[in-house]
């Protein structure tokens, strides 16, 4: 009887032991030892992102406000940069953006994008934006945009940055650079932008509310339907008021009706 009990026992023992050492192959390890997932990215943020499933909140928005215009636009929000590249408005399908390549070199990051026409304009009576949107994540490296067409050469395109919190003055047919929205400006001021009017010819006006300060026919370097760009020193006089506008505007020529005005709020530096 004694001898069958030890044989139950050893017997039990070897199956509590199976079972124990059965564990070391996967163990479970105290919290602060346990196996981590390996990370994507640190902070799991990803280098970039290409479309609008952006981790940058209000993205869409952004590119909303900014793809009607032909360029590359950039603005750092929060941990990432936004990037857009645009086409601006056509009136034809087959017009496309695609980013095909994205280097991040010691010194810089690369985009390559392929700007894509269609090889007949087929004009169906509503407006199209070609764009594409990337996000890059901010670390402190410039961007570098590179376009790519069918016949595969490759040309370096300008990088148009928006300063952090700001915002461009933009309308139908203009896009403001300078100055911003409530910027405190000397004189001369520096007054650059795009716009797409007809013959390329419009009117700027600084005032301040009181009186005109400056006014000035200008001239593009394109004109409408393309955008063109135009770039001036501007002075002006002495300020009776704090603040005032720049005010862009073009008319009908047989009229001298107006067609569209632009107004940028700004302050005088007096």
């Amino acid at each position: 009887m004694k001898k069958m009990l030890s044989v139950i026992m050893i017997f039990a023992f070897v199956l509590s032991g199976c079972s124990f050492f059965g564990k070391n192959d996967d163990p479970k390890l105290p919290p602060d030892t346990a196996k981590e997932e390996p990370q994507q990215k640190q902070d799991g943020k990803k280098d970039y992102v290409i479309g609008l499933n952006s981790p940058v909140e209000g993205a869409k928005e952004w590119a909303d406000r900014y793809k009607p215009y032909q360029g590359v636009f950039m603005q750092k929000k929060g941990d990432y940069r936004l990037l857009l590249i645009s086409q601006g408005e056509m009136f034809s399908e087959g017009y496309k953006v695609s980013v095909n390549k994205v280097e991040k070199q010691d010194d810089k990051w690369v985009v390559t994008a392929d700007i894509i026409k269609p090889a007949e304009e087929d004009y169906a009576g509503s407006s199209v934006y070609p764009f594409e949107l990337m996000s890059i994540l901010d670390n402190g490296k410039p961007v570098e945009v590179v376009k790519s067409d069918e016949s595969n050469s490759e040309m370096k395109l300008d990088v148009i940055e928006i300063p952090e919190g700001k915002q461009f003055a933009v309308s139908k047919n203009f896009i403001v650079f300078s100055p911003l929205e409530g910027d405190k400006i000397t004189s001369p001021v520096k007054i650059q932008g795009k716009a797409r009017v007809f013959e390329a010819n419009f009117r700027i006006v600084i005032e301040d509310g009181h009186n005109v300060l400056a006014e000035k026919v200008m001239m593009s370097d394109a004109g409408a339907p393309a955008w063109g760009n135009f770039d001036v020193n501007l002075p002006f006089e002495k300020a009776t008021n704090p603040s005032g506008s720049v005010i862009f505007s073009y008319e009908n020529m047989e009229n001298g009706k107006m067609i569209e005005e632009l107004m940028v709020p700004v302050k005088f530096n007096q």
